[in-house]
């Protein structure tokens, strides 16, 4: 049975030494073309980011916003997500907005446009709370 994911050092090494990268702030994305017709997906969360429980946090919130946009790649590709430590403190929101812009810059989606659900809710909630700002100070 072939897993839809990474396992197994020989695979992440093939990835890191053969795969494109692309960099951002908080995350470095390597990709690989494989022989699947799916992409396969592998997390790194390096000790140095913190215990346990926020190392896998990190994972549970890269692997959710990963699947998100998953719908939108192109297929066939071994991906490696590397975490770095600056991720610590980003919200969810946060995460997918940079992964997808990661994505974005490498002309990795279906689609060339940019299609986001999520960062529109931001700058939405963004817009409300400057007008509810500048209403308080009118009166």
């Amino acid at each position: 049975m072939i897993k839809r994911k990474l396992s197994g050092n020989i695979e992440f090494k093939k990835v890191f030494l053969e795969g494109k990268r692309i960099e951002s702030k908080n995350l470095i994305v390597f990709l690989l073309n494989s022989e699947y017709k799916f992409n396969r997906l592998g997390l790194v969360v390096k000790k140095e980011i913190g215990k346990a429980v926020v190392r896998n946090k990190i994972k549970r919130r890269a692997r959710e916003a990963y699947r998100q946009i998953n719908r939108k790649l192109f297929q066939g590709y071994d991906i490696i997500i590397l975490v770095k430590k600056s991720v610590v403190g980003l919200e969810y929101f946060e995460l997918y907005s940079e992964l997808e812009n990661l994505f974005i810059k490498k002309n990795f989606f279906f689609c060339q446009e940019k299609i986001t659900f999520l960062t529109d809710e931001i700058k939405i909630k963004e817009n409300k709370k400057r007008s509810s700002r500048a209403y308080g100070r009118a009166n």
